[in-house]
Formats: structure tokens, C-alpha cells, sequence
């Protein structure tokens, strides 16, 4: 199934079963894995960046989206943004990972990794070393 763009970064399924798709315009969610309609998610609703680098879905329910540009957590309809220099020491995002904890790791292209914990974030490895 062609996909416009049609440069594909990243892949999540939610809690739903939707399937995000992260590209360079942005996050194609697909309700259904047969259904070709999709719904798009760019800068428009609230994306920092529509090149799209990586995608988690964690076990809270909780969808977050990597781009060059910051890191978006979305939860029920509402955003959270993430970006250099109050919680990430870079703010193009490379990785996101989520450990035993429920901590999300977000690695970036230029200033190490970030640890985001329900109470804080913490960077342990890059410019700076911040408890917020």
C-alpha cells in the first residue's frame, strides 16, 4: 500500500491496534490494517516537526513522537511537547525506548540520552546533567 510520502521512518501500534506511521510529512495512523484510510497528524495538530524519526507506544496508552524537531507525548487527545533545552539536551530526537520502570529513554542526534520519569527527567549522558 502506497503511502504519500513516501519516506518511512518509524512504525507503532497502539493500544487501539492502530498502526502509526511515522514519514517525513508527518504521522499516518491507520484505523484498521485493511482499511486504506488513514488519518494524518502534522505541525497542523500539534507536532513540532513533520519529519517524523520514531515512534513508541507504551503501556500506559500513551503514543509519543520522535522528530527533529522535539518529542510529543499524546494521551487521550492531549500533547505534550518535549524539547531542548528544558527536557532534552537536543531536540532532534533519534530513539525512544521505555525500560521495565515505565521511564522513557529518548536518545538525540546531537546531545546524548534523556531519561523521562513520571516525576522528572532526568539528561544522563550529554551536555548537561539536569533533575527537573
Amino acid at each position: 500500500m502506497p503511502i504519500d510520502p513516501n519516506y518511512i521512518a518509524a512504525f507503532a501500534q497502539d493500544a487501539h491496534g492502530r498502526i502509526w506511521v511515522g514519514t517525513n510529512g508527518g504521522v499516518r495512523i491507520f484505523e484498521h490494517e485493511l482499511d486504506l484510510h488513514c488519518v494524518n497528524i502534522t505541525t497542523v495538530h500539534g507536532l513540532p516537526d513533520n519529519q517524523i524519526t520514531a515512534l513508541l507506544a507504551d503501556p500506559q496508552g500513551e503514543m509519543w513522537v520522535g522528530t527533529t524537531m522535539g518529542l510529543v507525548r499524546w494521551y487521550n487527545g492531549v500533547r505534550e511537547l518535549f524539547t531542548a533545552p528544558a527536557c532534552l539536551p537536543d531536540s532532534n530526537v533519534t530513539a525512544i525506548q521505555i525500560d521495565h520502570d515505565a521511564n522513557v529513554w529518548v536518545g538525540t542526534l546531537k546531545g546524548g540520552i534523556s531519561r523521562l520519569c513520571r516525576q522528572s527527567v532526568d539528561i544522563v549522558c550529554g551536555r548537561r546533567r539536569a533533575n527537573q
